[in-house]
């Protein structure tokens, strides 16, 4: 049984002012709604009310996408990517202003010798829609 109903901004609007300001308790809006608590939980969570960890927010799911793009799926993967740029950062900091200009400087003409040889630079790329779970 689906519940279009709460997909409506004014009832959720009208959930998550009944939850902030105490009237109703969680169990009191399922039962009030007609659905149950993890629903109403999955709306909390959603509006930044309430912690659902069997729910990702849009918000949670968007991040772990991303992450996932970047070749991030496990928390340790994350926690050492950014030590490492934490790491590279100082490292960057530590060197003279004149180090950084010409680091920024070989860069720049390492990628300008690139560009006539880019395989990539005269595809055609085209994206898709993203999907929605």
């Amino acid at each position: 049984m689906t519940h279009h109903h709460l997909r409506d901004p004014q009832v959720i609007q009208e959930i998550t002012a009944s939850f902030r300001v105490g009237t109703m308790t969680v169990g009191d809006l399922a039962s009030h709604f007609g659905v149950s608590k993890s629903t109403i939980r999955k709306i909390l969570a959603e509006a930044g009310l309430a912690i659902n960890r069997a729910h990702k927010t849009k918000e949670e799911q968007a991040m772990l996408q991303h992450l996932a793009l970047h070749g991030i799926t496990k928390f340790d993967q994350l926690k050492d990517r950014l030590l490492t740029a934490a790491t590279a950062k100082a490292f960057f900091m530590d060197q003279s202003i004149h180090t950084r200009v010409q680091w920024l400087h070989d860069s720049v003409q390492e990628d300008k010798s690139h560009e006539n040889h880019d395989p990539l630079q005269h595809s055609k790329f085209t994206t898709g829609s993203i999907t929605r779970n």
